[in-house]
């Protein structure tokens, strides 16, 4: 659910959403301007949510999945994404956030996957019940979502508004367009994202201190052999 798979279409993508990531520090709102831009600051609901199909909770973006377990090899078999516009709110303004007609991407979408949250229950996703720890089960629901007062980061093509409608301080919409390769919504910080979608992140914690230790062993050992057919073999 929501981890960047390992295949090269998404290795690519990997790393175009992490060169747009690298090129797109957040703008207060009062500063922005047309055209390829981003924004961190708090949602705020525009006209409406969407209830999250296992938790029945309040959403402005939402990712579900179904995956089928034979024997240890889980296979996502349905996924599907929901959003509405919402507004993401700083200290110095508004700005409309508005995912529409996004084609969002089997695991590239970037939620935190801290926030995914996992459901035992049958095929059809009727009865499901909180999965707390990670057990090998035959049909598993999940739902990760970005919610009303969630911290959030959005990047992606500027423009203008001036609609009745919208509040008289939301003079720009964020939205996917032709300014940036990539359009994104997430609830995790610009550093964390970066983090994550950098190949060495995938590397296991304590991998480099070993590494150093085992480079360091095998220097002391060739130093101790040099040493050996220096002192016996001249």
């Amino acid at each position: 659910m929501l981890s960047v798979l390992s295949d090269g279409s998404a290795e690519d993508r990997r790393e175009r959403l992490r060169r747009v990531v690298a090129g797109s520090p957040p703008v207060p709102v009062e500063d922005l301007s047309p055209g390829a831009g981003a924004v961190s600051g708090t949602v705020e609901v525009h006209e409406g949510t969407v209830d999250g199909p296992l938790t029945d909770r309040e959403c402005v973006l939402v990712e579900y999945e179904r995956e089928r377990n034979d024997e240890g090899a889980p296979e996502v078999v349905e996924g599907r994404v929901e959003s509405v516009p919402f507004l993401l709110a700083d200290d110095t303004g508004r700005v409309l956030v508005d995912p529409s007609g996004h084609a969002y991407e089997e695991g590239v979408l970037p939620i935190s996957p801290g926030r995914t949250e996992r459901f035992e229950g049958d095929e059809a996703g009727e009865n499901v019940r909180p999965v707390d720890d990670d057990p090998v089960l035959p049909w598993v629901h999940a739902e990760a979502a970005i919610r009303p007062d969630d911290e959030a980061y959005a990047v992606g093509t500027l423009t203008r508004v001036d609609d009745p409608d919208l509040p008289p301080d939301v003079r720009f919409r964020l939205a996917p367009g032709d300014a940036t390769e990539e359009f994104v919504v997430t609830d995790l910080s610009r550093q964390a994202l970066y983090e994550g979608l950098t190949p060495d992140s995938r590397v296991p914690a304590g991998f480099w201190r070993f590494a150093l230790l085992g480079g360091i062993l095998v220097a002391v050992v060739l130093g101790l052999v040099a040493l050996f057919l220096a002192v016996f073999l001249v």
